[in-house]
């Protein structure tokens, strides 16, 4: 249900503010799909063997919604994890959360992102020791973020 929640309920109650502010559902299975081909990228192009998990690759994901693209991925890192390995699957899915960085514009889908990843973390063993663990940042990533110095100036 978190995964239809917010683009549905905008759908519904303020279509022209889920039209503005680009609430849209990605199904999962274009994500999957998209995460899958990225892994392979960075296995095969980019020598890094543990793909997402691994300690220089870092995830920007500018449009976080309710958090499926950071779901995604740790669902790769999870499943990459062979069964005589499992031991070390909460260090792995730490650092490729660590390594997650995203930007949500609305409150609700930020929450739910943070809600998501929490459960997820915890269901695989990985301590979520803080409210926020999560690089999501709640912004407008279209917005200037430029900052003209002559306007700080006093008169």
């Amino acid at each position: 249900p978190w995964l239809y929640f917010y683009e549905e309920f905008l759908a519904s109650y303020d279509p022209q503010l889920r039209k503005q502010v680009g609430a849209y559902y990605t199904p999962v299975e274009l994500v999957r799909a998209q995460v899958s081909m990225v892994r392979d990228l960075l296995i095969n192009k980019l020598g890094k063997p543990a793909a997402f998990a691994d300690q220089g690759v870092v995830t920007l994901d500018p449009a976080v919604g309710t958090g499926t693209y950071p779901l995604g991925i740790l669902q790769s890192v999870l499943e990459s994890v062979p069964n005589h390995a499992a031991g070390s699957v909460p260090a792995l899915l730490r650092r490729a959360a660590d390594n997650i960085y995203g930007i949500e514009y609305l409150i609700g889908p930020y929450s739910v992102a943070h809600l998501r990843l929490s459960r997820f973390l915890a269901e695989h063993g990985v301590k979520v020791e803080s409210q926020a663990p999560f690089k999501i940042l709640l912004a407008d990533t279209l917005a200037s973020h430029e900052v003209d110095d002559n306007a700080m100036l006093p008169e």
